[in-house]
């Protein structure tokens, strides 16, 4: 019984120094550069109170990204040289967004990625090989916003690889239109549309998305009986409604602004629209 005891108490502290050798992240956006940094912080505070509802709540989730991609939140934006100075590996739970300039980044910051994310967004270019190492059994959604080089003979195994993926109604595979190679993207439609199951959509203005077949129609389905029986939190935390506080006279007014759009851009695209808009002017 002693041996049993001193065999528990020694699983307990192994347990503990696990769990303080990672650095806990739920959504998490990982870039290394500056200006990027910057607007992902900015568009993040946008949020405001409705990024509490939105990461607590799968079905508000559900609803807010929509039948084809996602719509992500992010808690904490990362320099990519301030991780590999600490050193110590990430922990993700939820949604992993990556945006790396170089070769040298990637593979400084990849071996630093662990945890369960189910949300995969990449910025930046990458290989094939690249990419899988970052798709774990537990990742469901995927869009992919840079470049993938593909070898001519690794073909097949992409256009397998993304079949496979996109095997319900919650697992999302979508890409820039500058991602693969035309002679690529054209054997991925080719193979679409010889199967039954997998339906390649181009909905939001340059991206393409790899999804089960008749994911559009069970969305709105679904997502109208969320709809109603969210409809109250929907209405007070942002969805629906932007809202703002002015205080006049001592009297604190509250003013709503309808803000729901056809086609809403994620906001990952919206830091990056914000960034070409800037260096425009």
């Amino acid at each position: 019984m002693a041996e049993f005891d001193k065999l528990r108490k020694t699983c307990a502290e192994v347990k503990a120094l696990r769990h303080c050798s990672f650095d806990f992240y739920n959504q998490i956006f990982i870039t290394d550069d500056k200006e990027v940094l910057d607007a992902a912080i900015k568009e993040r505070d946008a949020d405001g109170c409705f990024f509490n509802v939105y990461q607590n709540y799968s079905c508000i989730k559900f609803i807010c990204d929509g039948p084809l991609t996602i719509h992500p939140t992010w808690e904490d934006v990362l320099v990519v040289n301030d991780i590999i100075d600490k050193n110590k590996p990430l922990y993700i739970n939820d949604t992993l967004i990556l945006d790396v300039s170089s070769n040298g980044n990637y593979d400084r910051i990849v071996p630093l990625i662990n945890g369960p994310y189910s949300r995969l967004i990449l910025y930046g270019d990458f290989t094939w090989t690249q990419v899988k190492r970052l798709i774990h059994d537990n990742v469901k959604q995927i869009r992919i916003m840079g470049t993938v080089a593909v070898n001519e003979s690794d073909n097949v195994d992409v256009v397998k690889f993304v079949h496979r993926f996109s095997r319900g109604l919650e697992y999302k595979f979508s890409f820039d239109d500058e991602c693969f190679s035309p002679s690529l993207v054209n054997q991925l439609n080719k193979a679409c549309r010889n199967r039954k199951t997998v339906d390649l959509v181009n909905h939001l203005s340059g991206i393409t998305h790899v999804v089960y077949k008749g994911c559009q129609y069970s969305y709105y389905r679904y997502a109208s009986v969320l709809l109603l029986i969210n409809l109250g939190a929907l209405l007070f935390f942002g969805y629906l409604f932007k809202y703002d506080v002015t205080v006049e006279d001592g009297v604190k007014y509250l003013h709503l602004h309808w803000i729901i759009k056809r086609n809403r851009l994620p906001k990952d695209i919206k830091v990056y629209a914000s960034l070409e808009h800037a260096n425009s002017e």
